[in-house]
């Protein structure tokens, strides 16, 4: 017995077909220049280095940080110190906002950075530590383009450690010529540093 096609079938497969076609397949762009500009625009070159995430890391519970995806922690409480450099009229009170970064900076570490320099120093601050921790932010008009913290008059705090958790701050002053008479100091060469010096 000889079969033969049944037509209403065979349209109904053919839809099924082109209907399939059409569904998976990939869908050309409707502008071709549009997809290239997109795709340059996301696309990385290779001279250029990413920029830190700025997405924060949801499973953060705590309010005195702001955590990121690539491991960088923000102290909120160390960015608004840091933030009121240079706003007092006292230019003392900046030495004592410094000590006071520092002193979060022993929170997390138990001592001070280590450093030999103002850089150095700056750069611990600056997340380049175990942790990833920003004491300081790195917006700050307070700091050059070497990374360097800046007194009022535009010179590099001058850091002299005492002892693990006792650091010198010096301001070099208006004559920006660190040890010299108008250097503002917070006055750890006295009796009492020496005192915390020999324990």
């Amino acid at each position: 017995m000889k079969l033969s096609p049944n037509p209403p079938i065979i349209l109904i497969l053919a839809g099924l077909t082109f209907f399939l076609f059409f569904k998976f397949s990939p869908k050309a762009p409707e502008d071709p220049q549009k997809a290239t500009s997109q795709s340059s625009s996301t696309s990385f070159s290779p001279s250029t280095s990413p920029t830190p995430s700025t997405e924060i890391d949801p499973t953060n519970t705590d309010p005195r940080f702001t955590r990121f995806l690539d491991g960088r922690i923000h102290w909120q409480a160390s960015f608004t110190t840091s933030r009121q450099l240079h706003q007092s009229p006292d230019p003392k009170n900046d030495l004592h906002l410094v000590e006071q970064l520092l002193s979060h900076y022993r929170l997390v570490y138990k001592e001070n950075p280590v450093g030999t320099d103002n850089t150095e120093i700056i750069a611990a601050l600056l997340g380049e530590n175990p942790k990833q921790v920003y004491f300081l932010d790195p917006n700050l008009s307070a700091l050059n383009q070497h990374r360097e913290l800046l007194d009022r008059w535009g010179t590099p705090f001058v850091f002299h450690s005492l002892k693990a958790d006792l650091m010198d701050i010096r301001s070099p002053g208006p004559d920006r010529k660190p040890w010299t008479a108008d250097d503002l100091t917070l006055g750890y060469q006295n009796a009492e540093a020496e005192l915390r010096l020999k324990k």
